[in-house]
């Protein structure tokens, strides 16, 4: 079974006396109180924002009866996951020549130690989330493959006090 490892711990404490609180919630099969809901599948159920650990790396994950990643061009199911929970988040649209705005919340990183953050796009007629790779663009699990969007929305971090 796969653990998330500690460093994150320490993203969230750096960001925590700028940013609103925000804690990873391990799955227990139950999404948790204030969970950050993420987009809505083709079937209309709410997907939430997570984070799972596949070959190595921490990726961002659609939530639904269980977490749904994204990598080197499949979807992958997994059923030890962490669950994003806050009240201080909202989506910006941002796009792949735009850059990673001030507030984006690091949600997981590659083996290499490479950030990686959530967007969401439509895509089948589901607002889809996925996670943000380097290049820039937004990879989603949808249909058992991977699709690329270069045009998104961003979670970030609502700021205290504005």
């Amino acid at each position: 079974m796969d653990s998330m490892p500690p460093i994150l711990n320490i993203i969230r404490s750096q960001r925590a006396n700028v940013y609103g609180p925000y804690e990873w919630v391990p799955s227990n099969g139950s999404i948790p109180e204030n969970a950050v809901a993420a987009g809505v599948d083709s079937d209309s159920v709410t997907l939430y924002a997570g984070r799972a650990v596949h070959d190595g790396s921490i990726l961002p994950a659609k939530i639904k009866d269980r977490a749904y990643v994204s990598f080197d061009g499949q979807e992958f199911i997994k059923s030890n996951f962490e669950v994003l929970v806050s009240n201080d988040t909202s989506w910006k649209y941002t796009d792949s020549n735009t850059g990673i705005p001030d507030g984006a919340l690091q949600v997981g990183t590659t083996k290499e130690g490479t950030p990686l953050y959530m967007g969401r796009a439509m895509h089948s007629g589901s607002k889809t989330p996925g996670k943000i790779l380097s290049d820039g663009c937004l990879y989603i699990p949808y249909g058992n493959a991977e699709h690329v969007h270069c045009s998104y929305e961003i979670l970030v971090l609502n700021k205290l006090n504005e």
